[in-house]
């Protein structure tokens, strides 16, 4: 960690030392508290069956715990299944700042919103049905009033590990599904099975106090419904009608407070 001051800026933060938090106050001016991440989970509804429909949007990090929304139904509270965020719309306390460093999605299929204990949170078993959905899903960031930033699409920022790069061929579970396998109903999520490793940002997202940080995951396809199956009648049919896309984003960075005076 470097010294700058009478604060210290984590190593991976240290070429945005001068990264504005507010008029006046830089990265390099915060105090550390901590390392953390933050994580938030939105659902997306299909149109139709295996298809998103055109401005299928979904903001994160807005719902805390305890909150609704977030596509869920309107009688549904977020638990530390859904977020840790304890605060809404993404705006920190009076003296608080996050900085992110690194992000990473998991994308899953959830059978309904309503938080029912028959519902079932599942992996989408079909690795071309994925594709097909995260190659149009794209994510941006507006702090404030400035700017937005886009910063890409999803399947560029893959979770993997554990659960999310495992797989079922034919009843068996599989880390490395083939070509040969997928017309076998393979189940797999993006990003490598053996390795969880968050993608660095070209540029940190900065959470300063007081100010609401929008982070919205939108459909590239704007102006038409987009089918996403790439094999009709067979196993790319995976997304009902009544069914939910569910999108997760961990957020990995610093937690820092203001400096004083």
């Amino acid at each position: 960690m470097a010294t700058y001051g009478n604060s210290f800026t984590p190593a991976d933060l240290e070429a945005f030392a001068a990264l504005t938090v507010v008029p006046g106050i830089t990265v390099g001016d915060l105090s550390f508290v901590q390392a953390m991440s933050l994580y938030s989970t939105g659902l997306i509804t299909p149109s139709a069956a295996n298809t998103l429909g055109a401005n299928s949007n979904r903001r994160l990090f807005q719902v805390p715990i305890g909150g609704t929304g977030g596509g869920y139904a309107a009688a549904y509270t977020h638990t530390r299944s859904e977020t840790n965020l304890e605060v809404r719309d993404f705006k920190n306390d009076a003296n608080m700042v996050f900085v992110a460093t690194h992000a990473c999605f998991a994308v899953s299929k959830r059978s309904r919103n309503a938080g029912a204990t028959t519902e079932i949170q599942s992996l989408i078993p079909s690795t071309s049905g994925l594709w097909s959905l995260l190659q149009g899903l794209y994510w941006e960031v507006t702090v404030g009033d400035n700017i937005t930033r886009n910063y890409g699409l999803l399947k560029d920022y893959p979770q993997g590990g554990g659960i999310y790069g495992i797989a079922a061929v034919d009843g068996a579970a599989t880390a490395v599904p083939t070509l040969a396998a997928a017309t076998n109903g393979v189940g797999a999520q993006n990003g490598n099975p053996s390795v969880y490793c968050a993608r660095p940002l070209s540029l940190p997202i900065v959470a300063p106090p007081n100010i609401g940080v929008n982070i919205e995951v939108k459909n590239g396809t704007s102006t038409a419904a987009a089918v996403i199956n790439d094999n009709a009648g067979g196993v790319d049919n995976w997304l009902a009608a009544a069914e939910f896309i569910q999108i997760r984003c961990t957020l990995e960075g610093y937690q820092f407070t203001m400096p004083v005076g």
